[in-house]
């Protein structure tokens, strides 16, 4: 555990532009990982890195998602398809 890095909710909160009131509820709805350090309550690095990549993904589905629907040209299966096909050779691209 030594060498992990956490953070406090005004600090993730700062970074987000959020209120720390928005993390702590964030963190009681179990979207953000909590460790508790006498009554303080820290976040994990790693928790909050995958929270956004996760919260990305989604953003990013969701928009693409919309954005071929409202062209009309894809119902919504088709729309999840192309993503995942898009998803894919940006994963392929990575490496």
């Amino acid at each position: 555990m030594i060498g992990k890095k956490y953070y406090t909710a005004k600090e993730i909160a700062d970074t987000l532009a959020v209120t720390p009131m928005t993390i702590y509820r964030m963190a009681e709805r179990g979207e953000l990982k909590t460790i508790r350090v006498g009554k303080s309550i820290r976040f994990d690095a790693d928790g909050v890195e995958n929270f956004l990549q996760n919260s990305s993904m989604k953003s990013i589905k969701s928009t693409g998602r919309t954005l071929l629907e409202f062209a009309g040209k894809w119902s919504g299966d088709d729309a999840d398809k192309i993503i995942k096909m898009i998803q894919e050779s940006r994963s392929e691209a990575e490496f």
